[in-house]
């Protein structure tokens, strides 16, 4: 095993690109203006890896893949100023942030994400594994196995998978689509909305649990539901 430890002074937000095939990722807040990188894992990824800081960006990456590292890994952890942009790509393993972002990209064959803090816009596409975002406001999330949660999302949310199912706690945006062939679907609408609403469940069972209110319908959604195999629930912030 081996370790590598970088620090670089950058602007207030900085761009954060790391690209690399296995391996746990972990981005929290830093507290003095700075990107902290921290490798830790098979001596032979950890050599090959390059950490550089060219005005505001910071990239990480791994510059070969040799087939005899395929079974080795490599956790990288980030600390990182509030409002930076983060670009994660790899093949397999974790991805976990707890800190405020501007915008966010992950793309991943396998591996669970965890964002923890809020974030301004989020494109988040893994092949096998669950997403929880806590808070966004435009996000684009995908997955072909797993489960996707958003605890409140006040822009356009476009989320889709194939076999999991779908939570989104409260909804405030004016376009919401959601899409899953194999689970159950469940939204949490807030009041003072006027929702055109198009729900298409071929197989499940459909519940709107919303109570009508006399509250002045200030915004208007869009939303956009379509379930071909589990449940589809409307209801109240949770």
């Amino acid at each position: 095993m081996s370790e590598g430890s970088f620090r670089f002074k950058v602007d207030a937000a900085p761009r954060i690109h790391v690209k690399i095939r296995s391996g746990d990722i972990t981005v929290r807040a830093s507290e003095d203006g700075t990107v902290a990188v921290d490798l830790d894992g098979s001596s032979e990824v950890v050599d090959e890896t390059t950490v550089e800081a060219i005005s505001d960006s910071v990239t990480i990456r791994t510059r070969s893949h040799k087939q005899r590292w395929f079974s080795r890994s490599m956790d990288i952890d980030i600390a990182a100023p509030s409002g930076s942009s983060v670009r994660i790509h790899l093949a397999s393993g974790d991805v976990n942030l707890h800190v405020p972002l501007k915008f966010l990209e992950i793309n991943a064959a396998s591996g669970d994400v965890v964002v923890g803090e809020e974030v301004g816009e989020a494109q988040i596409k893994v092949g096998s594994g669950d997403v929880f975002v806590a808070k966004v406001d435009d996000c684009s999330i995908r997955t072909a196995s797993g489960g996707i949660e958003v605890g409140e999302a006040v822009g356009i949310v476009i989320v889709k998978t194939a076999s999991g199912d779908i939570k989104i706690r409260k909804a405030s945006g004016r376009d919401v689509q959601l899409t899953s062939m194999s689970g159950d679907i469940t939204v949490g609408l807030v009041q003072g909305l006027k929702i055109d609403a198009r729900v298409s469940a071929k197989s499940g069972v459909f519940s709107n649990e919303i109570t009508p209110s006399a509250m002045e319908k200030t915004s208007r959604m869009s939303l956009v539901i379509k379930s071909f195999s589990g449940d589809v629930r409307l209801r109240s912030p949770w």
